[in-house]
Parts: structure tokens; sequence; C-alpha cells
């Protein structure tokens, strides 16, 4: 069973890799349409 400091903690720990991971595909994302804009 997890108690609720864990809960909070799993939910924040979560929050920030959705964070993170969402950065990462912006970032990812411009740099593709950026490369596609150059080939063409």
């Amino acid at each position: 069973m997890l108690c609720e400091t864990h809960k909070k903690f799993l939910l924040l720990l979560m929050f920030h890799f959705l964070n993170f991971f969402n950065s990462f595909l912006g970032i990812l994302f411009k740099n593709v349409s950026i490369m596609l804009r150059n080939h063409t």
C-alpha cells in the first residue's frame, strides 16, 4: 500500500517527467520542421 506522501511524490515525479517529455518533444519537433524546411 502507498501512503499519502508517497502518492504525492509519485504524482510530482510523473508531472515533472511529463513536463520534461513535452519540452523534449517540442524541441525535437522544432528541429525536424527546420530540417524539413531547409531540405525543400
